[in-house]
């Protein structure tokens, strides 16, 4: 919910970037005011790459094609307009749209929208989200009232009725949540999540969702990360959440990320330090092991420098393992979990094994128990022949 950075981190600049705005917009109204211009100005100026938009109107209220023109800098769009006409959600872009479905929820007005995209030659899967509704503004002006007129038992059905709606929409997100998830699992490729989840980063719908992808505040935040203004303003219910890409700097200086090695199996080795028993064993293993796995790129990943990572491959005859140091860029710590955060070796990255296939799909994954154990080479390779 809040973090310090003392560091800020770096945001990458440039034509691989893509920028993301999630927005539920209210049916562009806020104090029975519209907001559609407005809010394009501000689009305008931000000049973001995909948008994702919950609650746009519905069609007798305001017509897509009028937003569509609206938002015209982002020629590319689609909506849940196409299933229903209630209010729903849509996203524009500024890459070409290749497919797209909207996901009607049973017993529930809230929707997805997921979309396949060509991002620079990628064919990038995208979901936008507006998950069940807690209800809470529904109920709230009656508890307030209930309260401020002194009248107990009326503010007390009034709680019990909200604490009922409230658990009856739990079950509804974590049933969406599942289907969400079974959709990410069953497909392949690169993924951008975003939407209003209605949860905190602690329920069963964040981490059902997310899963091992990386969720972007997490990543690259700072300060508060309220999205809610009720409630105190004390709740992040609205997310980005992506494929957690990485990159690593291999001994020459020269950076290599995993979107590099597309239509190839990658072995990523993560461990310590180069300078343990441990993981030097586990390098000179899979150095071995390398030879015979066809089209397979095996690599070494740990947060010692790339001077020690070359001199140690020199001296142990490394020729079949590409070693990657970590020390800037905090992907695996993030996107990966690999970060160990107490104990003797705090801020060193943990030892585990992670199996990405070639359409860049981790099939296997492994974080050992203990940090002195080696892991297990031969489920690690037998994943790769699946």
């Amino acid at each position: 919910m809040f973090q310090i950075r003392v560091f800020p981190k770096e945001i990458p600049i440039g034509k691989e970037a893509v920028k993301v705005i999630t927005y539920n917009v209210n049916n562009f109204n806020t104090d029975g005011k519209k907001q559609l211009p407005n809010i394009a100005d501000w689009l305008r100026k931000e000049d973001p790459d995909i948008v994702c938009l919950q609650e746009c109107p519905v069609e007798s209220a305001l017509r897509m094609d009028s937003v569509a023109k609206t938002l015209s800098f982002l020629p590319y769009y689609c909506s849940t307009r196409s299933a229903t006409k209630a209010a729903g959600n849509a996203i524009f872009s500024k890459y070409p749209i290749l497919r797209f479905e909207s996901i009607l929820y049973p017993e529930s007005s809230n929707k997805s929208l997921f979309a396949v995209m060509d991002i620079q030659g990628d064919s990038v899967r995208v979901f936008n989200n507006h998950f069940q509704t807690t209800s809470v503004n529904a109920v709230k002006p009656r508890l307030y009232q209930a309260h401020a007129e002194g009248k107990q038992l009326e503010e007390t059905e009034a709680a019990f009725h909200m604490a009922f709606q409230m658990k009856k929409n739990f079950v509804k997100r974590a049933t969406q949540a599942d289907y969400i998830r079974q959709m990410l699992d069953a497909g392949e490729g690169p993924v951008i999540l975003c939407g209003d989840f209605n949860d905190t980063p602690a329920s069963y719908t964040y981490r059902t969702v997310k899963g091992d992808l990386t969720d972007g505040f997490r990543d690259c935040g700072s300060g508060f990360g309220y999205t809610f203004r009720q409630l105190k303003r004390i709740f992040r219910i609205d997310y980005i959440i992506y494929s957690p890409d990485f990159k690593g700097v291999k001994s020459d200086l020269s950076e290599l990320h995993l979107k590099d090695l597309k239509g190839k199996k990658v072995v990523i080795n993560v461990f310590p330090s180069l300078d343990t028993a441990v993981c030097a064993a586990s390098v000179r293993r899979f150095n071995k092991e390398a030879a015979s796995l066809p089209n397979t790129v095996v690599l070494a990943v740990s947060k010692d420098l790339p001077f020690a990572q070359g001199r140690f491959c020199t001296t142990e005859g490394i020729d079949k393992v590409i070693p990657l140091s970590a020390f800037r860029c905090s992907c695996f710590e993030n996107g990966y979990g690999m970060l160990m955060v107490d104990g003797p070796l705090k801020g060193l990255l943990a030892r585990g094994v992670i199996v990405v296939d070639e359409a860049g799909k981790v099939v296997y994954e492994e974080l050992v128990s203990e940090i002195t154990n080696e892991p297990n080479y031969e489920a690690a390779i037998a994943s790769l022949k699946n």
